[in-house]
């Protein structure tokens, strides 16, 4: 009984970590992991994308590519940067990047209202499963990510066209994704799918995990994003860790936030801890 009492009081007095300093333990270790144990992630050939991205920082192009117009506006990367440093896959396929976060509001209530932006949808790429009492996720409930869409270039002259980010990593709809930011983590999925130039965004709900809200007077529901109705993204230095082929069974409406919070937990300490420097 003595033993018993003991190990009870231990657990009751033992210090708690707070989600802050997880996230602060989480961040310095993947400043010190073994980056020997990873690859660039190539496009084709010898080209990898991370010079995609940062060719079309500096030159609004893709592929050698112009980009596309948007309602008759030529797109640009030059005066909204990407500022990628890394696009990196770990030997137990874990994509790990770093680039600016972007604000994606799709799926949520004021995506779909008066205040939306110009490229606001009412539906992500990722929907639940069909157990779910809703089809769509909702930025501003649950974290995710963004990736990359294939690019639509095809050219038999450019031995770079039709590359796709998502084929080239193995990253699929719904597998788990961690966002680190100056101290701040948002545990979630890939949830929406964004342009084929463009790398590092996120949903509502991650920003205002890493402490970057996104709604006017933090209504809930959002009726207006601030920065005009857009949305204030990250400008750069967000590390981005997706573990392809996880995504949770069933992912519904009912367990999304819970499960894959848990499971990228899991997932990002087991990571860590076979890919340190000391192993």
């Amino acid at each position: 009984m003595r033993e018993i009492r003991i190990i009870v009081l231990t657990l009751l007095f033992a210090p708690c970590i707070s989600l802050a300093e997880e996230c602060s333990a989480i961040e310095q270790k993947i400043k010190n992991l073994d980056y020997t144990k990873s690859s660039e992630v190539i496009a084709k050939g010898n080209t990898s994308f991370s010079s995609l991205y940062n060719e079309c920082d500096n030159k609004n192009t893709f592929l050698g590519g112009l980009l596309p117009a948007f309602k008759g506006i030529p797109m640009k990367c030059t005066t909204d940067k990407n500022n990628v440093k890394r696009v990196v896959q770990f030997q137990d396929k874990t994509v790990l990047f770093e680039a600016k976060a972007a604000v994606d509001a799709d799926g949520s209530p004021v995506s779909c209202g008066s205040n939306r932006s110009k490229t606001d949808q009412c539906e992500t790429w990722l929907t639940y499963d069909s157990v779910s009492s809703k089809k769509y996720i909702d930025s501003e409930q649950v974290p995710f990510v963004v990736i990359p869409s294939a690019s639509p270039i095809f050219d038999k002259k450019n031995s770079l066209s039709n590359v796709s980010f998502m084929r080239s990593t193995g990253i699929g709809k719904g597998d788990l994704a961690v966002a680190i930011y100056r101290g701040n983590c948002s545990f979630g999925i890939v949830g929406d799918l964004g342009p084929y130039f463009r790398l590092g965004e996120m949903s509502i709900a991650s920003h205002s995990e890493l402490k970057n809200p996104q709604c006017i007077d933090n209504e809930k529901p959002c009726k207006r994003l601030v920065a005009g109705g857009g949305g204030r993204g990250i400008p750069s230095s967000v590390t981005y860790i997706i573990f392809p082929g996880t995504r949770p069974k069933p992912l519904t409406a009912e367990n999304i936030i819970e499960v894959s919070a848990k499971d990228a937990k899991e997932s990002i300490k087991k990571f860590i801890t076979e890919n340190s420097k000391h192993q």
